[in-house]
């Protein structure tokens, strides 16, 4: 049976790059911009390192030979790899990205954001982070609406998306980067959270919120709804709010709640492919 000889398949590789290793940890800074300290993170990576240390899975860095623009190592992927060493005292494993440039922010962020892009371990809110550190206003007015009502990404994917001369969002889409929210979008935006904001208190500490909410974005875009009789009716003190698991339940519920004591006008409103009867003023 033939054997591997590592010798002759190194000599027919090419050495790329260097392991290296210090607790020198004053050597290290931070890309501004990078994505935000997860201290959960940091304490899995700990008990990781305490069990096996792969010093193979290295930090990567970024090289400044100027010390009048800060740190010498900045790092580029591994932040949170780079804590766990420290807290524990051991030497950090580090390997030097050679074309890393501390004079062009934009394009070291970039990198960050492409080596997190590939290994998927960036959420929705550090990619939302990264491209406001790059200045793009599309971001910029999204993180805006996003710290303003606090809600899920999803939520506002999903009122975005009702609005018809709109590319569709998506969690990719907005991952990697094609996110367009115009100045007058953001104010279509605001209003329409603003008035979910009147229902917050109702829905916010419920099981199934997303889908209550969701159902209140399908009423939004409804004609003829009297958005003040709605509002009454689900904030009464008296109604307690069920479970609920789809939107389509959600709508059955509101549909009862807003249709008591009222014989007017059917009105058809469409969720998951369905219609259910509403009657109006």
């Amino acid at each position: 049976m033939q054997t591997f000889n590592l010798t002759e398949i190194l000599s027919k590789s090419t050495k790329i790059t260097t392991l290296q290793e210090t607790k020198d940890y004053a050597l290290f800074g931070f890309i501004k911009g990078n994505r935000m300290i997860n201290e959960s993170n940091i304490k899995k990576i700990m008990q990781s390192i305490k069990r096996k240390a792969i010093k193979e899975i290295a930090i990567v860095v970024g090289f400044n030979g100027d010390p009048k623009k800060g740190k010498a190592l900045y790092i580029i992927d591994g932040q949170h790899r780079f804590w766990a060493y420290y807290r524990l005292g051991l030497p950090i494993p580090f390997v030097v990205r050679e074309d890393f440039d501390i004079d062009d922010p934009k394009k070291s962020l970039e990198d960050v954001e492409r080596v997190n892009t590939a290994s998927e371990t960036w959420d929705v809110t550090d990619f939302m982070f990264s491209k406001c550190e790059l200045g793009d206003n599309n971001y910029l007015n999204y993180r805006y609406i996003f710290d303003k009502y606090g809600v899920e990404h999803e939520l506002i994917y999903f009122i975005l998306n009702k609005k018809s001369d709109r590319i569709k969002i998506s969690h990719d889409s907005f991952k990697n980067g094609t996110l367009t929210l115009s100045n007058d979008e953001k104010l279509w935006l605001e209003t329409n959270m603003d008035i979910l904001t009147l229902f917050k208190n109702k829905f916010i500490n419920e099981p199934g919120k997303r889908y209550w909410f969701k159902a209140i974005v399908e009423l939004l875009f409804t004609e003829n709804i009297d958005m003040k009789r709605l509002i009454e009716q689900i904030n009464n003190v008296d109604w307690k709010v069920p479970p609920t698991n789809t939107i389509k339940h959600s709508l059955e519920i509101i549909r009862d709640l807003y249709n008591d004591k009222l014989r007017k006008n059917k009105l058809f409103v469409g969720a998951d492919g369905k219609s259910y009867d509403i009657y109006i003023k």
